[in-house]
This record gives structure tokens, sequence and C-alpha cells, in this order.
């Protein structure tokens, strides 16, 4: 698959998740990056632009379940549009492949895999595939071993629905 036909695959899947509503976007306070979610706020995920994305690609584990859901397909889409990614998509790998394979310990509060697992429950298969196809798309040869193991992890995770399990 395409970078094109990905960010396509990536709008048609997405189009229909609605705004979950100003109280529910990130964990409040914010703290120190309060900017991020009055920069999100009243927005729709296309309305997000570039900078703000790549500038706050760290705040994505703020971002609720259901902010997660909803907002998660504008990194996506702004990563790909990059030649070669960005730091989204690095954090991502990392940060994804850390939940994914967490025995439990705390992650933000709660088990890294729980806060994953909290996320994913909202997720269609037709998502989830979509999101698989995501880090297909980065898992090229000449790649870090270390890299393509992290990508292998998560999408290991996905394809075995493992958050279904609890």
């Amino acid at each position: 698959m395409n970078k094109k036909e990905l960010i396509e695959q990536i709008k048609n899947n997405f189009s229909q998740v609605t705004y979950p509503g100003d109280e529910d976007l990130t964990y409040l306070p914010l703290g120190f990056d309060e900017s991020f979610y009055e920069a999100i706020k009243g927005k729709k995920w296309y309305e997000l632009k570039k900078d703000l994305l790549i500038y706050h690609h760290d705040c994505i584990g703020l971002l609720t379940p259901n902010g997660f859901h909803y907002y998660l397909p504008a990194f996506l889409i702004e990563d790909l549009k990059e030649e070669g990614g960005t730091k989204i998509s690095e954090m991502l790998i990392i940060e994804l492949s850390m939940y994914a394979t967490n025995d439990g310990s705390p992650v933000k509060g709660l088990s890294g895999q729980q806060w994953l697992n909290d996320r994913m429950k909202l997720f269609s298969k037709e998502q989830i595939e979509v999101i698989i196809n995501f880090f297909n798309f980065y898992r090229i040869p000449n790649e870090l071993a270390e890299t393509i193991e992290d990508i292998d992890n998560i999408i290991s995770y996905f394809k075995n629905r493992k958050w279904e399990n609890i």
C-alpha cells in the first residue's frame, strides 16, 4: 500500500468518529501543556495543522480514550505527509510498543497495557486494520532492528486483539 492509499484509508475509516466533547479530550489538569488542550478544543481532527501536531507529538498520551480515538487519524496522516515520517511515528512506535508489551507496571498511573487497552476498545475492526497498515508502512528492511522489533510488537498486539481478553 502506498502513502496516498493509506491516507485515504485513514480518512475513510475515521470519518464517522464523532467529536467526544470538550470535557473528554485530555486529562486535566494538564499543567505544562494546557496549550495542547486549548489548541484542539472544539476542533475537528482534520482541522488540526501540521505545526500543532508535530509540536505536540508527545501529548498523544495525554488524550483520554475518546480523545485518542478521535484525534489519532490527524497525527497519523500528518506523519505520512512527511517524507520519512516525523517525531509522531517515532513516538508512537516507541510508546505503543512499550504499552503493548507492558507487564502491568504503572504508566501514567495505570498499567501500560491497561492504558492502551482502554483506547483500543473504541476502535472498529477496520480502524485497527488501518493502524496495522500504518505501522507496516514503517516496517522497512533497512530500519534499525530495535525499531522493527517494536513495530512487530505493536502489530502482534493489534492482530491478537489483546484488549478483548481482559
